[in-house]
C-alpha cells in the first residue's frame, strides 16, 4: 500500500492507513528533529512533540464536550421558548430527531457506500444553514427574566407568540 492510497481506502481499514501515515510523518520530522532538539531545550521539544502527537486526540475531546453542551442545551432552550401547551411535545420530537440522526449516521456509515470526506462534507452543510439560522434566534425569555430584564423578556414572547396573547402570566410564572 502506498501513501496516496489510503484515501481511496474504507473506513475499516483506516488504521492501516493512519498507521502509514503516522510513519511517513514520523520518518519526515526525524531528520529535523535533531535541529529543533539542539535549538530548544529537550523537555520544551518533547512537550512540542506530545502536544502534536495528541491533537487530534484533544480535538476530539473538545467536540465531545460541544457536542454534549448542546444536547442540553438546546432541549432547555427550546422548551423555554415553546408555549407552555406545547413544551413537552417540542421536546420530545427534539429528542426524537437527534436519534433518528443517530441512527441514520451509524447505518451511513457502517455501510461504507460513500467515502468518509464526503459524508463529512455534506454533514457540514445543514450544520452550516443551522448555524446561521441559530445567530438570529432570540434570547431566551426566561434567561431575560432571571437577569432582571423583564421588558425584553416580555418582547421576546410577544415576538413568539400570537398576537393578543396574554405573556405576563408566563412571565410571572418565569420570575418565580
Amino acid at each position: 500500500m502506498e501513501a496516496g492510497d489510503c484515501s481511496q481506502h474504507s473506513a475499516r481499514r483506516g488504521d492501516r492507513c493512519a498507521h502509514l501515515q503516522l510513519s511517513i510523518g514520523e520518518a519526515g520530522t526525524q531528520g529535523h528533529a535533531g535541529d529543533a532538539r539542539r535549538r530548544l531545550r529537550r523537555r520544551r521539544s518533547l512537550v512540542r512533540d506530545l502536544a502534536q502527537s495528541r491533537a487530534a486526540s484533544l480535538g476530539r475531546l473538545v467536540l465531545g464536550f460541544a457536542v454534549g453542551g448542546a444536547t442540553q442545551t438546546a432541549p432547555m432552550y427550546v422548551a423555554e421558548l415553546a408555549p407552555p401547551k406545547y413544551r413537552g411535545r417540542l421536546v420530545l420530537c427534539f429528542q426524537i430527531a437527534i436519534g433518528i440522526g443517530i441512527v441514520i449516521a451509524t447505518i451511513v456509515g457502517a455501510s461504507e457506500s460513500i467515502p468518509w470526506r464526503w459524508s463529512i462534507g455534506v454533514a457540514a452543510v445543514p450544520a452550516a444553514i443551522m448555524f446561521g439560522l441559530l445567530l438570529r434566534l432570540p434570547e431566551s425569555p426566561r434567561w431575560l427574566v432571571k437577569n432582571d430584564d423583564r421588558d425584553a423578556g416580555r418582547d421576546v414572547l410577544e415576538r413568539v407568540r400570537p398576537s393578543g396573547y396574554d405573556v405576563e402570566d408566563e412571565l410571572d410564572e418565569m420570575a418565580d
